[in-house]
């Protein structure tokens, strides 16, 4: 869990050139703006991190230990794009899941994926959950 709380810690701090020594070789890495970064991408997507306007999605929060070497931290943001939730006229911000897989010390592959806030949008309407 070390190696996460660092990568994250030296990514809000705009140091992305030092992040980038967390990664394994050939490692992939998504983010809450879209798309997989694999090989040369990633080291140009941590450095140019550091330029970003919104950056809510490196807010320090939780990271749980899912299994031996996988963990994951989940948080609200809006990436401006007037998103919220799975509702899309319902005031909320949508939730974020990242996953960090680690193996030998080091990261290989960080997933982002927006969750559904909730699993039955007509139990919401009727006031069930």
């Amino acid at each position: 869990m070390e190696v996460v709380e660092e990568f994250l810690r030296l990514r809000r701090e705009g140091r992305g050139d030092d992040a980038i020594q967390l990664l394994a070789p050939n490692a992939a890495v998504a983010s809450p703006w879209g798309g997989m970064r694999y090989g040369s991408s990633v080291t140009e997507y941590l450095k140019d991190e550091s330029t970003f306007v919104k950056k809510g999605f490196l807010d320090n929060v939780p990271i749980q230990k899912i299994d031996e070497n996988t963990f994951q931290r989940e948080f609200t943001w809006d990436r401006g794009m007037f998103e919220y939730g799975n509702f899309g006229f319902i005031s909320h911000l949508p939730k974020w899941r990242e996953m960090y897989f680690v193996k030998d010390g080091q990261i290989r592959l960080v997933t982002a994926n927006k969750q559904p806030r909730e699993k039955n949008i007509f139990k919401v309407l009727l006031g069930q959950e």
